[in-house]
């Protein structure tokens, strides 16, 4: 493949990877609230916990997530047959396991 193809597409990953985490950081921040009550209702009323909540927390809430949810779905490493780590699965493999 050609090296400027490469490199655009690298950069077009990135940036919706970019956009991605910035739209889950708004809908944290805009829905905080909700979020809030539902889960620490005795702690709002007591005022421990401010219902309200910043982008940069809500950008650190949304990248705790994003590492949470791909350690947990196991993409972050994974280990093959010989018991070697290896740092993401090719798609044949991972269809050689759903067809076992």
């Amino acid at each position: 493949m050609n090296r400027k193809k490469i490199i655009g597409l690298l950069g077009l990953g990135t940036f919706i990877a970019l956009f991605n985490l910035f739209i889950g950081s708004l809908f944290i921040k805009f829905f905080w609230s909700t979020i809030s009550y539902r889960l620490f209702p005795k702690l709002i009323e007591t005022g421990q916990i401010d219902p309200s909540i910043s982008f940069l927390d809500s950008l650190s809430i949304g990248l705790m997530m994003f590492c949470i949810i791909r350690a947990l779905s196991g993409k972050l490493i994974t280990m093959d047959n010989k018991g070697n780590f290896k740092s993401n699965r090719l798609d044949k493999e991972i269809e050689e396991g759903i067809n076992k």
